[in-house]
């Protein structure tokens, strides 16, 4: 593929910037189910399908799945990319950042969680540098990203909550991917940014009642203090021998039998509702950690790290730093009146 079709690509997704919001509102459906007696396979199966094809409309999206039913409760996840604004109300257009919702329905009650994960994209950079060295688009609802962003999520919480110190200023990361590794910096973000949000409906009595919630630390432990932002994408094919060592550590432990379930069981914690963990699940969790901080502990890390900060890939102030400076010019330059 040419850099000029590489292009025409980015500025596809460029265009689409405008309206990316979802419009969808399916809580009506379930609601509407509720008042009607109850919620059954058929109201689930509706909401599955309208959620597929509102996603249609958004090429930056994670697809729709649904989870097989478990203790009597069925899940249905999807997910967008999101972008923020700055102090003045304007769009970020080129970071994105993957937005997961899930529902979690019994016939008399569901529950609507919504969380973003701690990993944004240079989108037009990561996807124009994907599609010039792997002559593919970066699709964002294949198993190799979602494991990315799953992994990602991981190595953020094993920052927060592993053996060492969560870092007080931005660090370099790294995230792996099948085709090579998401290169940026992981950096501190403020108290609870990532604690998850849910509405919960129910029917008393002829009355509908609705609640919205933070979840508390037992319903979703191990939150992630820091999110990696990714800045740009290296294939493995194209690897100094650092990379390349990097790259294979953090894939074996993506791709071990044994971390698994302590992956999932740490992902799972984060985005939904939480059963909790037994003792050994719990390990499981800590030892997805540990390995995380010995890829960190390397020297092919240390020597990546290094090369980052010299050549000005990590920023040196925190985000909390960056935006008290932006609200700061952003106060100094706001118009008085009279």
């Amino acid at each position: 593929m040419s850099i000029h079709e590489g292009k025409k690509i980015v500025q596809a997704l460029e265009a689409f910037n405008a309206n990316r919001v979802v419009q969808t509102n399916p809580t009506s459906l379930l609601t509407v189910a509720l008042r009607s007696g109850g919620i059954q396979k058929r109201h689930i199966e509706r909401l599955q399908k309208t959620l597929e094809e509102e996603v249609k409309q958004l090429p930056a999206h994670l697809g729709v799945v649904r989870a097989p039913k478990n203790h009597g409760v069925d899940r249905l996840f999807y997910g967008h990319m999101t972008v923020g604004q700055d102090v003045d109300g304007n769009i970020l257009h080129d970071l994105y950042t993957p937005h997961m919702v899930s529902y979690e329905i019994v016939p008399k009650k569901y529950m609507r969680n919504k969380v973003d994960l701690p990993v944004s994209f240079h989108a037009q950079r990561t996807a124009f540098r994907f599609i010039q060295h792997t002559s593919q688009v970066l699709d964002y609802r294949s198993d190799g990203f979602f494991t990315s962003l799953m992994f990602a999520s991981v190595m953020m919480q094993a920052l927060t909550h592993g053996t060492d110190r969560p870092p007080e200023k931005p660090v370099p990361m790294f995230i792996p991917h099948t085709e090579g590794l998401f290169l940026g910096y992981a950096e501190p973000m403020p108290p609870d940014t990532y604690r998850r949000q849910y509405d919960s409906f129910s029917v008393r009595g002829k009355r509908l009642v609705s609640e919205h919630k933070v979840a508390s630390e037992a319903a979703q432990p191990y939150v992630p203090a820091t999110r990696m932002v990714a800045k740009t994408f290296v294939p493995f094919y194209d690897m100094n021998s650092e990379k390349l060592t990097v790259w294979e550590k953090l894939r074996d432990i993506v791709e071990d039998q044994n971390q698994r379930a302590g992956i999932q069981n740490s992902f799972n914690g984060f985005v939904v509702e939480n059963i909790k963990l037994s003792e050994e699940q719990d390990q499981g969790v800590k030892n997805v950690y540990a390995a995380v901080h010995d890829v960190m502990q390397t020297k092919e890390w240390a020597w990546l790290s290094r090369s980052s900060l010299e050549k000005g890939h990590t920023p040196k102030t925190s985000y909390a730093e960056r935006r008290a400076a932006l609200e700061r010019t952003h106060i100094a330059v706001k118009p008085t009146l009279g």
